[in-house]
């Protein structure tokens, strides 16, 4: 057992509430070349739906993917929180969505971001969200990954200059995103909404985790989920699949244990 559980679930089981946060893709479903591919982890989505039906737990994804394609993708009951495109759109579990209002020179530097890509990238290797756009070249052949990478950030710069946007990698990417929208700003705003007393964890694997590591800092337990150990903020380091499912299932028997209730 990774030492850090040992307290964290004492305080699961002492706790009348608790607030888990997950990002998605390569923490809770392995990376594919399609995006539209990706499936879960066997036994994920059964144990986020125990959880899900378990009062006092709190379940969040946070991930880059726009709320609501995730929600179709899954399609857990209950349904959990959805905070997408990074932290940009919150979909509730009753179905209430919000979304920023983008000025006008905001969406055109989308707008053109989206057809830049398109010049080196076919389009389904380009994916336009609500405040971003992402280029995928993850199948791409290695030895055409860096020509692409190095011609799209050429014309991204640009444009990105000219509109106030900001380039963010990822594993297997690139994306021009509005500033301000960000996985710890989504961290943050959960956190404000739970008791201070409640246990809270993050569970994730890219670049674009490490905000949410840094916002959550030592009010809770932070994640790294990855095959190969990386330089992180991240307080724990486990292994995808099986350790990512002893860790939820760990979760479910401490939440349950308290409550005496078995399925």
């Amino acid at each position: 057992m990774i030492p850090v559980l040992g307290p964290l679930w004492t305080r699961l089981n002492r706790s009348s509430g608790a607030l888990l946060m997950l990002d998605f893709d390569g923490t809770l479903a392995p990376f594919r070349e399609s995006r539209l591919q990706t499936r879960p982890y066997p036994g994920i989505p059964i144990l986020l739906e125990t959880l899900g039906r378990e009062s006092r737990t709190r379940v969040v994804l946070v991930t880059g993917r726009p709320a609501k394609s995730l929600q179709n993708l899954l399609r857990l009951h209950p349904s959990p929180e959805i905070w997408g495109s990074h932290g940009a759109e919150r979909l509730r579990p009753d179905g209430t969505y919000q979304e920023p209002d983008l000025d006008s020179a905001r969406k055109e530097g989308l707008r053109r971001a989206h057809w830049s890509a398109l010049l080196g990238l076919p389009p389904h290797k380009v994916e336009r969200k609500p405040v971003s756009v992402a280029a995928h070249w993850r199948g791409i052949p290695q030895g055409e990954r860096g020509r692409i990478r190095k011609a799209l950030q050429a014309r991204w710069t640009t444009v990105a200059e000219r509109y106030n946007l900001q380039l963010l990698p990822f594993d297997g990417g690139l994306e021009m995103v509005v500033p301000g929208f960000h996985k710890g700003r989504a961290v943050a705003r959960l956190l404000e909404e739970t008791d201070p007393t409640h246990p809270a964890a993050y569970l994730g694997d890219d670049l674009t985790d490490e905000r949410a590591f840094a916002a959550l800092g030592t009010r809770g337990l932070s994640v790294l989920v990855r095959g190969a150990w990386r330089p992180t903020r991240a307080q724990a380091w486990i292994r995808p699949p099986e350790e990512v499912l002893a860790f939820l299932e760990g979760w479910c028997f401490h939440t349950l244990l308290r409550n005496r209730r078995f399925p």
